[in-house]
């Protein structure tokens, strides 16, 4: 049994133009890179292919004339437009890596969130019961040092309220004297 060869208008030669990376064109020799598709229908418009050189290239879907899926290639005519459009490329192709950043990021970041959130909610009840302690302790200090307070102030007060009075005895004293009191 020879190839098969599948002309345009079959639904065969339209579902390997959707599926065409890595297909080669002839008589060009150039390989299909990526295939750029209509929004929103989804159909194939172009194909991007490099050739031989290394040049990059666009073949419009409606210069395909066949394709050999078996030999995975495409045929085109002799004289098919070949555009060359860098800019176009270089757009699908950051397109493309930022479609591959995010499909990468997307579930790191779900699982960073994930984590984030169990560790915040094994690390809340931690810190709540780190300050609860820390203010019972700053309380039970704080009662300590007004008790040690009252303690001085009531030990210390006749004696402060003694040496006051001698003082005062003594400046009054002087004064009625005619002496300099120091003040």
């Amino acid at each position: 049994m020879g190839a098969r060869v599948f002309p345009r208008g079959t639904t065969v030669l339209d579902y390997w133009l959707s599926h065409a990376e890595g297909f080669t064109v002839e008589p060009l020799g150039a390989s299909v890179e990526d295939v750029v598709t209509g929004y929103p229908s989804g159909r194939p418009e172009q194909l991007i292919v490099r050739s031989r050189t290394g040049r990059q290239r666009e073949i419009d879907v409606d210069e395909v004339l066949a394709v050999e899926p078996k030999a995975r290639v495409f045929l085109i005519s002799h004289r098919s437009p070949v555009r060359l459009d860098h800019a176009a490329a270089g757009a699908r192709a950051a397109g493309r890596g930022a479609t591959a950043t995010a499909t990468w990021l997307q579930p790191r970041l779900r699982t960073a969130v994930a984590l984030t959130v169990a560790g915040t909610r094994w690390l809340v009840p931690r810190v709540v019961a780190g300050l609860v302690l820390t203010a019972i302790v700053a309380g039970r200090l704080l009662a300590r040092a007004s008790r040690a307070f009252v303690v001085w102030v009531v030990r210390e007060s006749p004696r402060a309220f003694a040496a006051a009075s001698r003082r005062d005895r003594a400046r009054r004293e002087a004064r009625r004297a005619g002496q300099p009191t120091g003040r």
